[in-house]
């Protein structure tokens, strides 16, 4: 599960889930509502799907496909929260062959 900031790696032939946990970030009793996700690079050939909440509404998911070998995306995760608060954390998907 990738931490803020983490710099990551993914094959280009890989279609992978990837989450980000909002445990630590949120105050009690507060969950996500709503979860978008977003990519930017050199190019636009990374791809989101299948994005999803999970763990008690405390954890968003993205399916993650395609890329360019050797180009470094920035993957942001947008939440709305329960208490109509908004918020986003992001992380880096390096694409290498693996």
């Amino acid at each position: 599960m990738p931490v803020p900031g983490d710099n990551l790696q993914q094959d280009p032939d890989a279609r992978l889930y990837w989450d980000m946990n909002w445990t630590d970030f949120l105050p009690s009793g507060v969950t996500i509502s709503a979860s978008s996700w977003f990519t930017s690079g050199e190019d636009a050939n990374l791809l989101t799907s299948s994005d999803s909440i999970l763990g008690g509404s405390l954890i968003a998911r993205v399916r993650l496909v395609g890329g360019t070998l050797g180009v470094r995306y920035r993957v942001v995760n947008r939440v709305d929260l329960s208490d109509g608060q908004e918020d986003d954390r992001s992380f880096w998907l390096s694409i290498v062959e693996m």
